[in-house]
């Protein structure tokens, strides 16, 4: 059986196929478990792709599981674009819905500035990276290179540094503890969602587990305050 298609749904078929070609050479995506007090409640799903000029698309999208989103819904796509060699961000933008909460805004990075789309322009000298753009890196880029990183956050900026913990249990892994110091800026938000609300501040304990075997995130574990958050990827390296 022959199926004809229109001149403009070919070309629409031609796009879609080139994209998920696209996808399957250049693209990965990883699968994480959050848990609190040991109860999983959210699920990340961290996307990479190539871009045509080598630049990363790095998407990380956090949903409550089946039993919690009735409770509280969370859905929630963190984009940014970093350069070819994951060092500094190019644009970021976000796009929340949780619990009655919605928001979003997209920033992009020039002139040693930071223009987000609701009109906020704020300094930042470039190269700048990105909280979750500091995570993506330290699976290609050793400590050394990555630390002392400036971070732009929602108009705050920060240094960070990066420490190794030692972990003698498992030689296969390696855990670093990301400190951050705000060094200028003002926060451009009054409300936010819940990662952007805590993850930057300068009291939190950040911990992510890296493979030594090959670019990948094993978990990681963030504490604020009396609240522990431990991540875990879904089918673990042995």
């Amino acid at each position: 059986m022959r199926i004809y298609l229109k001149k403009n749904n070919r070309i629409k078929y031609c796009l879609l196929l080139f994209f998920v070609f696209q996808v399957i050479l250049f693209g990965k995506s990883e699968n994480y478990e959050v848990s609190f007090l040991g109860i999983p409640v959210v699920d990340v799903e961290i996307s990479e792709i190539e871009l045509a000029n080598h630049s990363k698309k790095i998407t990380f999208h956090t949903k409550t599981n089946s039993i919690f989103y009735l409770i509280y819904k969370v859905d929630n796509y963190y984009t940014m674009i970093l350069d070819a060699n994951y060092k500094s961000v190019i644009s970021y933008s976000k796009e929340i819905d949780q619990k009655g909460f919605k928001q979003s805004y997209q920033v992009i990075f020039k002139n040693d500035s930071a223009y987000y789309s609701n009109g906020l322009k704020g300094k930042c000298k470039l190269p700048v990276q990105n909280i979750l753009g500091l995570i993506i890196e330290l699976q290609y880029l050793n400590a050394e290179e990555v630390d002392n990183s400036i971070i732009e956050h929602e108009g705050e900026i920060y240094k960070s540094s990066v420490k190794k913990v030692i972990d003698e249990s498992n030689k296969n892994h390696t855990t670093y503890q990301l400190i951050m110091d705000k060094i200028g800026g003002k926060k451009f938000l009054e409300e936010t969602d819940i990662y952007s609300w805590k993850i930057a501040d300068s009291t939190a304990i950040r911990k992510v587990i890296y493979s030594n075997k090959k670019p990948l995130i094993i978990g990681a574990k963030f504490k604020f305050g009396k609240l522990t958050l431990s991540a875990k990827r879904v089918e673990a390296v042995k």
